[in-house]
């Protein structure tokens, strides 16, 4: 596959997605809502009506046709219902978390509800060093503060899940001692800090990289992007006896590269051969202009002509019509004399053709008498 079957294959895309753009709309929330419910239930699932298909399915329909914060939202009570039905502690927590998240920061950026939930759904798939790729070539500097909750939520839950936050080893009186074990088991997980670390580097490095004005930024930022990534969760991984996965961060961050690339062929895929450089001044600024072409596909034109008799003889009038005019155009000088005698020939030619001719009935006077009338006048 060639590059213009590459280009060809992306203004399709594109063509469909703007002709149909709210119905794939529809059908990507929905997905997405199905995912992270489906997730949530699996890992915690403690309130069995809940947890139930058509419950799913349903909440995962309304959450089609809203914005992406009312899926957040969604999600954020399931998850404290789950854990209400495990344990009043681990709920008080949950919701502690989400209140910090609303109150320091998605109140102000409402937009990063895709990244809070695309986050514990890749650690959930076992691929989350996707997330700094998506975050540092597609969102502001501000979204690696909700990547980074992200992945607190989905230790949060892990932790939940895995047993190391119990519900019933407790006396009731003993809420309290329950709560600081919970924090304690949160903030001592090691491998959240490497990961939080990992995340919030990478994707700032990757961020700042590809707005530089050099040639081929992205590429760039998406390579220097996966090697930071890499060299943080191992040396993480050493340094703090984290349990990272090396041949999973490996793999993961190599899906994160290709990730990288897909997002920068259908957002940022220009032509440096081609790049121009300007330069303006005015009273005040030095303006230092670089422009650099996008490679887009040029569009076959295709013209259709509908072919008659009519069009037939005006085409082949076309062509004396226009020798004539060139010879008029030209006919100065000897030319106009030549042109005027003509005429007078043609006038004279008129006047002979219209002259009467003489009687060729006539008699013709016989010799002997001619020659008779001569001696008698002698």
């Amino acid at each position: 596959m060639n590059l213009s079957s590459l280009l060809e294959m992306r203004h399709r895309i594109r063509v469909f997605y703007i002709r149909f753009e709210q119905p794939v709309k529809y059908v990507l929330r929905f997905i997405l809502a199905l995912c992270c419910i489906a997730m949530i239930n699996a890992r915690l699932g403690y309130w069995t009506a809940l947890s139930s298909f058509v419950v799913t399915f349903l909440v995962a329909l309304l959450c089609a046709v809203v914005p992406l914060g009312f899926t957040a939202l969604g999600c954020a009570l399931l998850i404290l219902a789950h854990l209400y039905k495990y344990s009043l502690e681990s709920c008080a927590i949950a919701m502690v978390i989400f209140l910090c998240v609303y109150l320091m920061y998605y109140r102000f950026s409402p937009h990063d509800a895709l990244v809070i939930l695309l986050t514990p759904l890749l650690f959930a798939w076992h691929i989350p060093t996707v997330m700094p790729f998506i975050v540092g070539l597609l969102f502001a500097p501000v979204s690696l503060i909700s990547m980074a909750f992200g992945v607190v939520i989905y230790f949060f839950l892990h932790s939940v899940s895995a047993g190391s936050v119990t519900g019933g080893s407790f006396a009731a009186e003993e809420s309290i001692g329950k709560v600081q074990t919970i924090l304690q088991t949160m903030i001592g997980d090691r491998t959240m800090l490497v990961y939080v670390a990992a995340f919030v580097i990478s994707g700032a490095a990757i961020y700042i990289l590809r707005r530089r004005s050099i040639d081929r930024a992205w590429p760039i930022a998406i390579g220097v992007g996966a090697f930071v990534c890499l060299l943080v969760l191992l040396v993480g991984d050493l340094a703090m006896d984290a349990s990272v996965g090396i041949l999973g961060s490996v793999f993961g961050v190599i899906l994160g590269v290709i990730a990288g690339f897909v997002i920068l062929f259908f957002t940022f895929h220009v032509d440096y051969s081609r790049v121009e450089h300007a330069q303006f001044e005015d009273e005040e600024y030095y303006y230092y202009v670089k422009a650099v072409p996008k490679i887009i596909l040029q569009e076959r034109q295709v013209r259709v002509r509908s072919i008659n008799r009519a069009h037939d003889t005006d085409d082949a009038e076309e062509p004396h019509e226009r020798n004539r005019s060139h010879a008029k155009g030209h006919g100065t000088g000897h030319g106009a004399e030549r042109e005027e005698a003509k005429r007078q020939e043609r006038a004279g030619a008129n006047r002979t053709a219209h002259k009467p001719k003489p009687r060729q009935n006539a008699a013709r006077p016989n010799r002997k008498e001619t020659e008779g009338k001569k001696s008698s006048s002698s």
